[in-house]
């Protein structure tokens, strides 16, 4: 596969398992410098390693997205670091299932907060590349009924809502398309090591 995409500078947040992992993966397989974040450290170190082992110019953070603070501290040291940057995909989810308050303010948190100003630090330097590009990772589980009601698929819908409005905006404060491209991914569900967990421990007793 040869998605023209040698050279590019690419962050994308959640990159250590999962969607994220292969997201992660393919960007290096096609040329990318990549960073990524994640919150433990240890998955974050190992990752960049096994990526830099095979050529990669990899780097990594360990942040929590819900401390937007930390995100755009982290985000603006590493496109100075990776020298601009070309696509910030958000791929970070809390894929919380539990129906208490803390579940429903960690997905705002994280899969909401996390979003869309993670998405505004990086668009100066995605304005800069001039072929920037933004990639919200969502789910099709914002459309379809499937298992029990949880704030996962609630969160989601309105990230996709909000990156609706912000792409289509005609106000230049507040479209990211006027700045760089805007896509969306709704991916079905998929197999990964956190989903079955989650899945398991929501049908626990």
């Amino acid at each position: 596969m040869d998605l023209k995409l040698e050279g590019r500078k690419a962050i994308v947040t959640g990159g250590t398992r999962g969607i994220g992992r292969a997201i992660v993966d393919t960007l290096a397989g096609e040329g990318c410098a990549v960073a990524l974040c994640a919150r433990t450290r240890g998955q974050v170190d190992e990752t960049v390693a096994t990526l830099q082992q095979k050529g990669v110019k990899a780097s990594g953070g360990a942040v929590d997205v819900a401390d937007t603070k930390a995100l755009r501290s982290w985000i603006d040291d590493t496109v100075k670091a990776l020298g601009g940057l070309d696509i910030f995909i958000a791929n970070v989810s809390a894929l919380a299932m539990g129906m208490d308050e803390e579940s429903w303010r960690r997905s705002l948190d994280i899969d909401i907060m996390g979003t869309v100003f993670g998405c505004e630090a990086a668009l100066p330097a995605l304005e800069k590349s001039g072929e920037g590009a933004i990639v919200v990772i969502g789910t099709t589980g914002l459309v379809e009924i499937a298992g029990p009601t949880r704030p996962y698929a609630s969160v989601k819908a309105a990230r996709w809502g909000e990156w609706g409005r912000r792409k289509r905006s005609p106000t230049p404060r507040c479209s990211w398309r006027a700045r760089a491209r805007a896509s969306s991914a709704a991916p079905t569900s998929s197999s990964t090591a956190r989903s079955r967990n989650a899945c398991s421990t929501e049908a626990s007793p």
